[in-house]
């Protein structure tokens, strides 16, 4: 009896798929080539060799995106990036300190030569600065400021996708909101 309604069930999903197939759905992926789809991307500025830039343009290769080409529609310019620690709490024995350290990157992108506004990311993290240990402390401290270079670097990859989906509309002729 279990066995005949276990196939009843598997024939119901069986033609519910091939309904759903019928109709058009299909599950949204980086498979599918869209027409704005990024395919090359110049970085720029004195920082270009900087750490986050580096991880760019590993997360760049990884999806088959160009960064060496010199007629791509997209530029990037990594203008600054900015370590914080700030300290958020001290034990009483002061061996043992707790910081908040802020890694912001500020960025620039340009499409077909035309900048747009200037933009910035931040990641935070707490890193625990134990003196009794301290040899490890620096080693420490340096992987996660790796960490959040490399979250900041995923983060701002997933911008510049999502901005090149949809790129801005560069019309010379547009009436400026001065002329108003």
């Amino acid at each position: 009896m279990t066995g005949v309604i276990r196939i009843c069930r598997l024939l119901l999903l069986g033609l519910f798929l091939a309904q759903l197939a019928a109709c058009g759905f299909h599950l949204r992926g980086n498979t599918v080539d869209t027409p704005n789809r990024l395919t090359a991307l110049t970085l720029k500025g004195d920082n270009r060799y900087d750490n986050i830039a580096a991880d760019i343009q590993q997360l760049a290769h990884q999806y088959g995106v160009a960064t060496d080409s010199n007629d791509a529609l997209w530029s990037l310019t990594i203008v600054d990036e900015d370590l914080q620690q700030q300290r958020i709490s001290a034990t009483q024995s002061v061996t043992n300190d707790e910081f908040l350290l802020k890694l912001t990157v500020h960025y620039r992108l340009e499409y077909q030569g035309q900048p747009l506004e200037p933009q910035s990311l931040s990641r935070e993290m707490l890193f625990q600065d134990d003196q009794d240990t301290s040899a490890s402390k620096d080693n420490e401290q340096q992987l996660i400021v790796q960490e959040l270079r490399q979250q900041l670097a995923e983060q701002l990859w997933r911008q510049i996708q999502i901005i090149a989906a949809n790129p801005p509309e560069c019309n010379d002729e547009a009436e400026s909101p001065a002329a108003r």
